[in-house]
């Protein structure tokens, strides 16, 4: 189980359902208004963060997007929901 995504699987489909997608709108505005910031060292610890939240991310979504790569070349994926609302995540769902 990830911190980012979940997976589950029957005999018939594979269903992955992102979690936090709407979250990363709010690290793109942290990064926007980082330079309101007077405080130089607050900023640097407010990029790190940032940094390390992205950086977690792409590591943490690389094998989902790989098996949805797969299967979208093969034309058995279904998308549903939107990554901007946390009611109604994401979901892939790929056909065995």
């Amino acid at each position: 189980m990830s911190l980012f995504y979940n997976r589950t699987e029957t005999a018939k489909e594979i269903t992955i359902v992102y979690k936090y997608q709407a979250l990363n709108y709010i690290v793109i505005l942290a990064l926007i208004f980082m330079p309101v910031l007077t405080e130089p060292f607050l900023s640097l610890i407010l990029l790190a963060v940032i940094s390390i939240t992205l950086l977690a991310q792409i590591i943490g979504k690389w094998s989902p997007n790989q098996e949805i790569k797969r299967a979208m070349k093969e034309g058995c994926v279904k998308m549903s929901g939107s990554k901007f609302s946390l009611k109604n995540p994401l979901t892939v769902r790929i056909e065995k």
